[in-house]
């Protein structure tokens, strides 16, 4: 759509004060009458046609529950910068139903200092450790795998993330590579895909109900909460006796024994926060990073041109820094985060009524910045390669950058995801690792397809030949 257009249709919006979109019906809203799945089951670019029809900004009812998609950088930053716009509630209601105290269910007040504290103690802790633990971790994993043979990639990801984030977090080698940590790493997958739903279908009163999916979300938060207790008092002691904190967690734990309130977390808080990040900290990325894999299998080109790039690359010796400086492996890792993003999208909740952008946006909107969207369209775009947004092309990254509001795969302002270095180091390392060890192949009897559950990302699994290089 050209500029004009888009122009025209806000002018038009404007003069009639509502946001555009399809008629809705009574209680069930656009529930049979849209495509409700392309807004959460499938790619953002199947959203494209809603943009199309409607303009930059557009909104479904669900239930009584009002969506509005934005994908205009402009109105996008008009949202993230206004006060009357909040936490999403849509995320927050159903995490707090178990985990009332964690960073991502708390008040502005509570979230900006349990934010500070754990910033400060990530911040404390520093990354170049982690990049042989990966390559030992990855290793591992791969080793049971016949050469040859078809794997699930996605089940290995999965427990690479896992490991991982948790050595990282709170200095445990859970070993589910190996099988270790079944339990733990059952309980997160578990509780998961319970919130995935309950952020689709927002309705409290049935998350009460004696249902099958009841009793094994709770069941599962109960587990994730037995093990945060557990590694507390095993971290506590450690402490006392003296012995220096490794882990974030420990960090934390450590900055609570001061006497500044500000400067450090309460044990409800310590103990929710720690069983939120166990299934939340790792089940984006491993998606992600099994979305890229298939990306290098349907692509075999860009797979060997990354295994070139690498070539002789000790990758375990590098830093995080140098790491961030080998141009094409950060192309791909970009890439993918643009055409296969586990967050398409960010919601602000809006705490009164609002005007933004001439659009009138009632109180309880659940806006959707939609950057995947935005980066879609050439003028969000500076450089040569401003074309074939709809094919998976790393190139683009080499010459070409996007506005800063059309690719956020971690967010936006002080709201930004605190893991996104680590997260980010999990997926390079991952690539890496594929990229100088193995080919990987597609299985014609199982092409992967995609699913929302908690994030984006495979249905049923990656399932890819495995060839050792």
């Amino acid at each position: 759509m050209a500029a004009s257009q888009r122009q025209a249709l806000r002018s038009a919006a404007r003069r009639i004060a509502t946001i555009p979109g399809p008629r809705t019906q009574p209680v069930v809203g656009n529930f049979f009458n849209f495509d409700v799945e392309a807004l959460f089951n499938k790619s953002p670019i199947h959203r494209l046609p809603a943009y199309d029809r409607f303009g930059d900004i557009w909104q479904v009812s669900i239930f009584g529950h009002t969506l509005v998609f934005v994908r205009d950088v402009d109105l996008i930053k008009e949202v993230v910068t206004s006060p009357a716009f909040g936490v999403a509630d849509i995320v927050s209601t159903p995490l707090a139903y178990h985990f009332p105290q964690t960073m991502f269910s708390a008040g502005p007040e509570d979230w900006a200092r349990m934010r500070k504290v754990i910033a400060r103690a990530m911040q404390n802790y520093k990354l170049d450790p982690l990049v042989p633990s990966m390559i030992d971790i990855c290793e591992r994993s791969f080793a049971g795998v016949p050469d040859g043979s078809i794997a699930n990639l996605q089940d290995h990801t999965c427990r690479i993330t896992f490991d991982a984030f948790h050595r990282f977090a709170y200095n445990v080698d859970f070993n589910s590579v190996q099988g270790g940590g079944a339990e733990v790493l059952e309980a997160a997958l578990t509780y998961g895909r319970g919130l995935g739903h309950r952020i689709r279908l927002p309705v409290e009163f049935l998350w009460s109900l004696p249902l099958p999916a009841n009793k094994a979300i709770d069941a599962a938060a109960e587990a994730l909460k037995a093990q945060a207790r557990s590694l507390c008092v095993e971290r506590q002691a450690a402490l006392s006796r003296g012995e220096e904190p490794v882990g974030v967690f420990e960090h934390v734990l450590a900055a609570g024994a001061g006497e500044d309130s500000d400067g450090k977390l309460m044990e409800g808080e310590v103990i929710d926060n720690i069983a939120s990040f166990f299934f939340a900290a790792f089940d984006t990325t491993s998606s992600t990073a099994a979305m890229a894999l298939n990306h290098l299998a349907t692509h075999p080109e860009i797979q060997e041109e990354l295994s070139e790039s690498l070539h002789g690359v000790d990758i375990s010796s590098l830093s995080t820094h140098e790491i961030g400086q080998l141009p094409f492996l950060n192309a791909v890792v970009n890439e993918v985060n643009r055409f296969t993003p586990t967050a398409a999208a960010y919601v602000r909740t809006a705490k009164e009524d609002v005007e933004i952008g001439g659009y009138r946006i009632a109180k309880g909107a659940n806006v959707n910045l939609d950057w995947s969207c935005a980066s879609q369209f050439p003028e969000n775009w500076s450089g040569p390669s401003t074309t074939d947004f709809a094919d998976f092309n790393p190139h683009r990254w080499l010459d070409s950058k996007p506005h800063k509001l059309a690719f956020n795969p971690f967010g936006f302002g002080p709201r930004m995801c605190a893991g996104k270095s680590v997260a980010t180091l999990e997926l390079q390392m991952i690539l890496a690792y594929a990229a100088q060890n193995l080919r990987l192949e597609p299985d014609p009897n199982r092409p992967m397809e995609y699913d929302m559950k908690l994030v984006y990302g495979p249905k049923d699994g990656t399932w890819l030949a495995v060839h050792r290089r």
